[in-house]
């Protein structure tokens, strides 16, 4: 009866939080939102505008280009 009082003294209980599992856990998840991220990809096909304008090249003189923006009632500013 003695020996098993004595080891009983000497365990102590941990009241320490494991997180090896829950980084296991987040790695995967990682893993799998990396595989399905590109998989994912939703686009939508339009069709641009062709335009036969050339680029517009500015002076040393006039470094700021003119930009005109028209509001949905046609009012141009």
């Amino acid at each position: 009866m003695m020996k098993l009082r004595r080891r009983h003294r000497h365990k102590r209980v941990k009241a320490e939080m494991n997180v090896v599992p829950y980084i296991d856990v987040m790695l995967v998840l990682l893993v799998i939102f990396m595989i399905a991220a590109p998989l994912i990809n939703q686009a939508i096909e339009i069709d641009l505008p062709q335009s036969s304008a050339e680029q517009v090249v500015l002076d040393e003189n006039d470094p700021q280009p003119l930009v005109l923006s028209v509001d949905p009632q046609a009012i141009i500013f």
